[in-house]
């Protein structure tokens, strides 16, 4: 059971990690200079580096307890989800009917793997 829990930690950390970077590298665009001086001074960018840190943690201590061929549909699949909703909430990325379609073909195939 345990391992459940910590696996949702690491699909929401891995989320939270993408979202966050997005949203800096979105800062970072607007701002005049270096790349590089621009990404390493964004608080979000450091948020989404931590936020990896944690979900790689989670996620190596579920593939010690639980199968890879399980674990990992359920991350990405998870993850993806997670990621394309809140885009299309937070960045207003486009959620077109076909990719409605191939998110729920996904859920299904999760499914079908998981059980």
């Amino acid at each position: 059971m345990i391992q459940w829990i910590v696996l949702v930690f690491a699909i929401c950390a891995n989320a939270s990690a993408n979202i966050f970077i997005k949203a800096g590298m979105a800062k970072v665009a607007k701002i005049e200079g270096s790349m590089l001086h621009k990404s390493i001074t964004q608080p979000f960018i450091w948020a989404g580096a931590l936020c990896f840190g944690l979900a790689l943690l989670a996620y190596a201590w579920c593939l010690s307890k639980m199968e890879l061929s399980v674990a990992y549909p359920i991350m990405t699949s998870v993850g993806l989800i997670i990621v394309a909703l809140v885009s299309y909430l937070l960045f207003q990325e486009q959620f077109t009917n076909l990719k409605i379609i191939g998110t729920l073909l996904i859920v299904i195939g999760v499914v079908l793997v998981a059980s």
